[in-house]
């Protein structure tokens, strides 16, 4: 029971850490929380199921192509519904995050309907326990996500063209920064590993519009109780609250009440620590 515990708990805490770090890292480089990024859960896993289902490619070519044109979708969003707006009060822009959350999912309800779907994939067998082979590569990705990100902002160079965004848009931009480039790329990356979470989450449970909903609240407090300044802690801080999450699941005879809890955690350590356990001062544009 313990190591079942522990595998489901990674499991969660990896999907809730893909998410959180999308959120993250869209807040860094625009400050804006992005109310739609929970629909790009949708439209990476229902993509999926799309062309695996519908159009017969196998899962994971499919999986990965969703993950690349919901990248490119996030990509299309910042272009068409933010972009006009940056230079305006950033109140326009989280309107304008809201309206394209409300598209979104009314689309995926208009085009797939509200009935629940399935991936049908097979299970894999771990110390008596079922798994679906997919829920084991979303804590793969994870571990491998951790040490890429890593490398990305600190030796690439626009993941230290971003980072200089993270810590002085002002400067950026005086010293000629490509922003519209750079802030393309963050939404590209954010909505690949939405598109990726989407998909773990359909596996984990049958497809529909409501679907990730808990996720999304999950994540968003991970990256609150991490601070949105750092991504490694919103990582690490993301599967230690999916581990939490689980035992809870497992211990408490009311599960409703894993959500409220994990709240309460969040109100006190913002109100011991404002800025999130690894949080750092984050700069106004």
């Amino acid at each position: 029971m313990n190591l079942e515990i522990l595998i489901h708990g990674l499991v969660l805490g990896s999907t809730i850490g893909v998410i959180a770090i999308g959120f993250a890292l869209i807040f860094n480089v625009l400050r804006l929380i992005n109310f739609a990024h929970g629909e790009l859960l949708l439209t990476g896993a229902y993509l999926c199921y799309f062309l695996y289902s519908d159009l017969g490619i196998p899962f994971f070519i499919s999986a990965f192509t969703a993950i690349i044109l919901n990248g490119f979708f996030g990509m299309s969003i910042e272009k068409l519904a933010y972009r006009p707006l940056r230079e305006q009060k950033r109140l326009l822009m989280f309107v304008s995050s809201i309206g394209v959350s409300i598209c979104l999912q009314s689309f995926i309800i208009l085009v797939f309907r509200t009935e629940p779907k399935s991936y049908k994939l097979n299970s894999i067998t771990i110390a008596s326990t079922k798994y679906f082979s997919g829920q084991l590569i979303i804590v793969v990705f994870v571990l491998i996500l951790i040490p890429t990100t890593i490398w990305f902002l600190k030796k690439t160079k626009w993941g230290l063209a971003m980072k200089a965004i993270f810590s002085n848009p002002i400067q950026a931009k005086i010293i000629g920064l490509p922003i519209d480039r750079i802030i393309s790329i963050a939404f590209f990356f954010s909505s690949s590993i939405a598109g990726l979470a989407g998909i773990a989450i359909g596996i984990n449970k049958n497809l529909s519009p409501s679907m990730g909903f808990d996720y999304v609240l999950w994540a968003f407090a991970a990256s609150i109780i991490a601070g949105f300044g750092n991504l490694i802690g919103v990582l690490i801080t993301s599967i230690g609250i999916g581990i939490i999450l689980n035992v809870l699941m497992f211990k408490l005879t009311f599960t409703q009440f894993t959500t409220p809890l994990l709240f309460i955690l969040m109100l006190v350590i913002l109100f011991v620590r404002p800025k999130g356990i690894f949080g750092k001062k984050i700069r106004e544009v």
